[in-house]
């Protein structure tokens, strides 16, 4: 196990820790690191023996390395993921007491510093003074946040990449790993950077200017705050950030797990929004649910071995003289054979997708790789192919998990990078996309955090998408969408859905929007890491509603089945049937990168938002302002759909949150518990989990702290790059205030918020040429109808015909569609049970759809006559004994559609005829051995065979249904 020393540097310098002799780290680094330590745990027993050398030591040094050991423990459970013993978790809460304290010793200057700086902005305007390193450090740390001096000199020695995210203004900060990567590849995060420190930052990188150092700004800080209307005392680096870090906690009001995060910018990573095609999504989106059914092989296909039939090798061996750059129009001109799903083994199919997106997209680092590397990098499917990976174990993340780690401890070193370059990959799968390669990171080094998350209005294309596309039956759409509701709303991992069962989601009582889910142990699985837990969600009525239709359908089934899919249906089915098409969408809308998680991580940030505006808003105001405007409050006016107004409402998060407040006011509760009760219902043990994995970038944190806002006309005359006390001012005053008629105006200001000012900016001429890394653009039209309404309509539609390739030619077939409005009808009177249409689906041949062509409904006329009884619930054909009907019945009959059916043959034989040859003809070619045959002689009368068709289930509906599509 080897530590990061400069990650560790790095984080003391954030935490502003007192100045560490590198001597000493590696003397402690050291003793850690003889240590038997495995996974990201410290135990007891291993801190008892690094606590016994360091006691060894017989000088002074010892009491340094317990400090020092503290702040490393501190480390590795903030940023590491760490689970560290209870005593010294005492001894990390103790270190941030003693931060927040130092912070709270510069509360005079802090005011000073504030109140001052608050007057140098107005001469700022008017006078339009040379702008320095020390101007810059000191707005962006009192306006976008308190960074430590190591950040701000990244910033002023680079000009920074600047984007207009979410409706926002955003200034990225590059995480440094240490590691030579392209920026394109590094991780990072985002802050909310205001117009005005924008403006300082285009300016100051209009001219070149040398590489500052941290003492250098420090030197030229003190030389700036030291002189009027200043005047305070000169101060060390980190004496000035807690200076800063005081205003943002007394000023603005951040509690001190907010100022962690608006301080440290490792502790999060924000993401871009992907260029999608709308033409090209628009195609993926309507096959999402597209049947790609993995194909078993049986004796007679010779399935591949483990060394053969990895068709891999082959598009290699066809673009092996193609030059690199014109492979991807050689692809495009002929494109190869996709190989199918296999269900005994997925990773000839998987492979095959590895080496083709390398063919034609290269590589990380390059667009155009050598052959050869290619070759290199797919040459492990040897050491992996030693064991077959089956579908259903790809669809299972913890069976899929434990072969990944098993293929990678038994592989030689010199491979497993390759390995792992190839598990990357497994994630931008769609049957894999819940395979989490963080496993696979050292336990010294922070965890990777696949950053995404989608918005409310983001969430309704999705949920059009599953509601709307086609080749859907009803119930599979409505357990799709039940399933992106859970995984949106509710925050339940892939694993969770497909285990929960109708007992484990309660309807409360009082509330038709307040759902209870209980996450826990079943045959099928446990929770990730065995915690069980209780969630807590309040939907909108719309998706209530839909959760609400799956209940009323369920009521009077198994309350030990799933509650997503078919009573019996196994899991691999219900991940590939209900949750597939959910990843098919998400990937085709958001790109390739995105993935059911991260839904997860979009109902993390909903939640921590809501919570967020119940502490920092004061609801009399709000109402106040309400009332006077009409228009939304301040902080969340500029969502451009109404949803989000709605679930960001505040009496919608009070009865969000209504299961921890108990219908007391917010200011009656102990707020100081909120970010451990949001942690709490995703499963974490301590919001900096859900703060590093699930809340990505912090552009959105500083609006929950800001209203309305007195912009002066001197300050806009600068935002605009015009003259101060230019008359050009009243042009853009006067469409400010057509655009916003309840803006607050004086003669010389006016007030309104950040987000608002900056949508009209936006388009001038200091700001336009901005890169606007804005949602992906909305590829399908919304409504306003209920999705349950719009659910109704779309499903009950009957679905008449599809067409299926026969002989190089489309054959029109007739679809039997039983999920109709009446079985409907039938399931709300309670005289279907849903256990019967389970039994009849899983009998009919599950997720097969039947489908008859015409050739064959004139077959199944040819054989004879159908007729139904409904008092024995049975169909009865009769037909003429011969070679040629049994051929035809066996095409007919032994579809997996009559597995409803138990066939019983009764031959009415004339006298006159040889019994023999019929006789033969039944038992032979016409029934099965454990089917039932008998012989009746008649006196007169043709020979003829009645095949009886006992109907396996109590339901004369369902009977009746497959009676009338068998006579169309």
């Amino acid at each position: 196990m080897t530590l990061s020393k400069r990650e560790f540097t790095l984080f003391c310098d954030e935490m502003n820790f007192n100045a560490i002799d590198k001597r000493l780290i590696n003397r402690l680094f050291t003793i850690v690191d003889q240590q038997a330590i495995t996974g990201r745990q410290l135990t007891t027993e291993t801190l008892k023996n690094i606590n016994h050398d360091i006691n060894s030591i017989p000088t002074g040094e010892q009491r340094y390395l317990r400090q020092l050991l503290s702040q490393l423990c501190l480390y590795l459970q903030q940023r590491c993921d760490w689970d560290i013993p209870e005593s010294q978790d005492k001894k990390c809460l103790d270190l941030t007491l003693e931060w927040m304290q130092r912070i709270n010793e510069q509360a005079y200057d802090a005011s000073v510093l504030y109140n001052d700086y608050l007057s140098y902005r107005k001469h700022f305007f008017t006078e339009r003074p040379t702008i320095t390193p020390a101007l810059i450090a000191v707005a962006f740390s009192i306006e976008v946040a308190p960074l430590a001096h190591v950040y701000l000199c990244q910033i002023l020695n680079t000009p920074p990449v600047i984007e207009y995210f979410d409706e926002q203004l955003t200034i990225i900060l590059f995480h440094d790993t240490g590691k030579k990567t392209q920026q394109q590849d590094k991780t990072f995060t985002r802050y909310a950077l205001t117009p005005f420190v924008y403006r300082l930052l285009q300016d100051y990188h209009r001219v070149d200017h040398n590489d500052i150092s941290p003492k250098q700004l420090n030197n030229q800080l003190n030389h700036f705050l030291t002189s009027a209307p200043y005047s305070l005392t000169e101060k060390a680096k980190h004496s000035w950030h807690y200076c800063f870090l005081n205003i943002w906690h007394h000023q603005k009001g951040y509690p001190h797990v907010l100022l962690q995060d608006i301080s440290q910018p490792n502790r999060h990573v924000s993401f871009h929004y992907p260029t999608v095609n709308k033409l090209q999504a628009q195609q993926d989106l309507s096959i999402i649910y597209y049947n790609n059914t993995p194909y078993t092989p049986t004796v007679q296909d010779s399935p591949p071995s483990l060394q053969t039939g990895w068709s891999h090798k082959d598009l290699l061996k066809d673009l092996d003289d193609i030059p690199p750059r014109k492979r991807k129009d050689w692809l495009q001109q002929h494109p190869p054979k996709v190989p199918m799903w296999m269900t005994d083994n997925v990773l000839p199919k998987l492979f095959f997708h590895f080496t083709y997106d390398l063919l034609f997209y290269g590589g990380v680092q390059s667009s155009y790789l050598d052959i050869k590397s290619i070759k290199k990098y797919t040459s492990i499917y040897q050491s992996l192919s030693t064991t077959t990976v089956t579908y259903d174990m790809a669809c299972d993340p913890d069976a899929l998990a434990q072969w990944a780690q098993d293929r990678y401890n038994t592989t030689n070193e010199n491979d497993k990078w390759l390995v792992y370059n190839f598990f990357r990959y497994l994630s931008h799968i769609d049957i894999t996309d819940h395979f989490d390669i963080r496993a696979f990171n050292p336990p010294t080094q922070p965890k990777s955090v696949n950053a995404f998350r989608i918005n409310v209005s983001q969430y309704q294309q999705l949920l059009d998408a599953l509601l709307t596309m086609p080749g859907a039956t009803p119930l599979q759409r409505l357990f799709c969408i039940g399933s992106l509701v859970l995984g949106f709303y509710a925050g339940l991992r892939r694993g969770e859905v497909l285990r929960l069962r109708s007992q484990d989601i309660v309807a409360s009582k009082n509330c038709q929007q307040s759902f209870i889910v209980h996450i826990t142990t079943t045959k099928e699985g446990h929770p990730k890491n065995n915690k069980h837990r209780q969630i807590s969600v309040y939907l909108p009525k719309a998706q209530a509603a839909l959760l609400h239709e799956i209940l009323l359908i369920k009521c009077k089934g198994d309350l030990s089945s799933p509650f997503i899919g078919y009573e019996n249906e196994a899991i691999s089915s219900r991940a590939h049937y209900y949750l597939l098409p959910i990843t098919r969408a998400l990937k085709a809308l958001f790109g390739k990168k995105a993935c059911f998680h991260h839904l997860r991580h979009s109902a993390a940030h909903l939640l921590t938002q809501q919570g967020l505006l119940l502490a920092t808003q004061d609801p009399t105001m709000l109402k106040q302002s309400n009332n006077r405007s009409g228009e939304h409050s301040a902080a969340f006016s500029l969502y451009s759909d109404e949803r989000a107004h709605q679930q960001l409402d505040y009496q919608y998060s009070r009865d969000r949150f209504n299961f921890w407040l108990e219908d007391r006011p917010f200011s009656a509760i102990n707020d100081s518990l909120l970010f451990d009760v949001c942690s709490d219902q995703w499963g974490h043990s301590s919001y900096t989990t859900t703060r590093r994995s699930y809340l990505h970038g912090v552009e959105w944190l500083p609006r929950f702290f800001c209203g309305v806002i007195c912009y002066e006309y001197d300050e806009l005359c600068y935002l605009l790059a015009i003259k101060s006390n230019s008359n050009d001012i009243f042009r853009f005053i006067n469409t400010l205030k057509a655009t916003y008629t309840t803006m607050v105006q004086s003669h010389t200001a006016v007030s309104l918020n950040e987000q608002a000012l900056m949508q009209l900016l936006i388009d001038k001429k200091p700001f336009k040429h901005l890169i606007n890394d804005a949602c992906s653009p909305l590829i399908l039209t919304t409504t306003d109808i209920e999705p349950l309404k719009r659910w109704k309509q779309h499903s009950f539609e009957t679905i008449q015909y599809c067409y299926l390739a026969d002989n190089k030619k489309m054959t029109k077939c007739v679809l039997f569609h039983y999920q109709s409005t009446q079985l409907f009808d039938l399931i709300d009177a309670g005289t279907l049970p849903f256990s019967t249409i389970s039994a009849f689906w899983l009998m009919t041949g599950g997720h097969q759809p039947t489908q008859l062509s015409k050739s064959q409904f004139k077959s199944l006329k040819q054989l004879g006559q159908l007729s139904i009884n409904l008092d024995n619930q049975s169909l009865a054909l009769t037909t003429r004994c011969t070679l040629h009907n049994a051929t035809l019945f066996t095409q007919l009959f032994r579809m997996p559609f009559f597995g409803c059916f138990t066939f019983s043959f009764l031959l009415k034989h004339n006298k006159k005829r040889p019994v023999t040859n019929n006789k033969i003809l039944v038992n032979k070619h016409f029934s099965k051995k454990d089917e039932h045959t008998k012989i009746d002689i008649i006196q007169q009368g043709k020979t003829q065979l009645i095949i009886d068709l006992q109907f396996n289930l109590d339901s004369p509906w369902l009977l009746q249904s497959v009676f009338e599509y068998l006579k169309q």
